[in-house]
């Protein structure tokens, strides 16, 4: 069984949601410096820092007991994107355009548990090194938060609809999530 990492499993979710066949898809710093026609997302991951979620909701036990704290990464990514297009008009248009439609793909794919610390437009001096010649780009970072548990295992994206099933005081309740 082969393994994907948890950059790689985000990504997947994020490029899935998104529902563009027609996109180049890059993963990595080197892939950010490749020539490849736009529309383009390149993903680069760059911090992982590791910490437990100290209060868990003070929630207690059935004996009375604080749940523990949950060790969480923050995985942080790095997203560069292409929107394309003849004239520089077009390429604002598309890149913000295609900006909007990867927003929106992050949050079908993580929901609450995502945070957008930075975002930017690409700089001359990034053309210079030859990241924007293909047109106007957009720099974000988004941040996820992914347990650790006993062992890596597979993200389970959201997909709708939800349902949940909660007991209060023995009775229980089924419905649609939020």
């Amino acid at each position: 069984m082969s393994h994907k990492s948890r950059v790689e499993q985000l990504v997947d979710v994020i490029v899935l949601n998104l529902k563009q066949p027609d996109l180049s898809i890059g993963i990595g710093r080197k892939a950010v410096e490749e020539h490849a026609a736009p529309p383009r997302i390149v993903f680069v991951p760059t911090d992982a820092p590791a910490s437990p979620v100290t209060d868990p909701g003070g929630r207690k036990d059935g004996d009375g007991n604080r749940q523990r704290a949950v060790l969480m990464v923050q995985q942080t990514l790095e997203v560069h994107v292409w929107g394309g297009g003849e004239k520089e008009l077009d390429q604002l248009d598309r890149t913000e355009q295609l900006h909007h439609n990867v927003l929106l793909a992050i949050r079908e794919a993580a929901s609450t548990s995502v945070l957008y610390p930075t975002g930017r437009w690409g700089t001359q001096d990034e053309g210079e090194a030859g990241h924007a010649t293909l047109g106007e780009k957009i720099i974000f970072t988004a941040q996820f938060a992914v347990a650790v548990i006993d062992e890596i295992k597979p993200l389970t994206p959201l997909t709708p609809p939800f349902e949940f099933t909660a007991k209060l005081n023995d009775e229980v309740a089924h419905g649609p999530g939020p």
